[in-house]
């Protein structure tokens, strides 16, 4: 799993890469996908899903990619051989599996192969099937979330412009919020201090 932020740089390290099969670009955001994908409106795909490369071994390696906010869910099947290397011939076979899977009820219960009806009654989460262990992992981490950054400071009915390409590329009120929560804790060191300024994240 990588953290470049920009996926064409995980196509660039990936040649580079010895002992890889696989590459995850998750913090581009960026959408692949494949030719029967279903996707939400306006929606293009930047790459196909998966980037097929070759690695520093001059073996096969996939890229994949899907976008923040579980607007899509990626899925990738892939058949090796006994040496352990990738069948890439045989990606086509998984075509319909493989790709963007977007985050509707419908294509969701495609995917659990059930009806939607079915996808969000209790069988879904019964002990013994996967959906039990992933709950049970997610709850276990939402519990630490919750201990650790789960102090409620106020409410507001405005909402809050948070998304990574707005607090990136312009002032945001989410921003101004911030800013002005840091001034007020400064004005009780140094009365005196008149500016708190907001610095995004260094962008490779």
């Amino acid at each position: 799993m990588s953290h470049l932020q920009r996926y064409a740089f995980e196509l660039d390290l990936a040649p580079g890469l010895k002992g890889v099969d696989v590459v995850l670009a998750p913090d581009s955001h960026a959408l692949f996908a494949d030719g029967d994908d279903v996707l939400r409106s306006g929606d293009l795909p930047a790459e196909a899903y998966p980037v097929l490369g070759t690695n520093a071994d001059g073996d096969p390696v996939l890229i994949v990619s899907t976008p923040n906010e579980y607007a899509y869910g990626g899925r990738l099947v892939v058949e090796v051989d006994g040496e352990g290397q990738m069948i890439t011939a045989r990606l086509p076979d998984f075509l319909s599996v493989n790709g963007a899977w977007v985050t509707t009820p419908e294509r969701v219960a495609e995917a659990w192969v059930g009806g939607p009806e079915s996808l969000f009654a209790s069988e879904a989460f019964a002990p013994g099937p996967t959906g039990q262990l992933v709950t049970e992992l997610a709850d276990a981490v939402g519990a630490v979330i919750t201990a650790q950054d789960g102090a409620w400071f106020g409410l507001t009915d405005v909402v809050l412009l948070g998304h990574r390409i707005e607090v990136r590329r312009q002032e945001t009120n989410l921003g101004n919020l911030t800013a002005d929560a840091n001034l007020a804790e400064a004005k009780k060191i140094d009365p005196t201090v008149l500016v708190s300024i907001k610095k995004r994240r260094r962008q490779p």
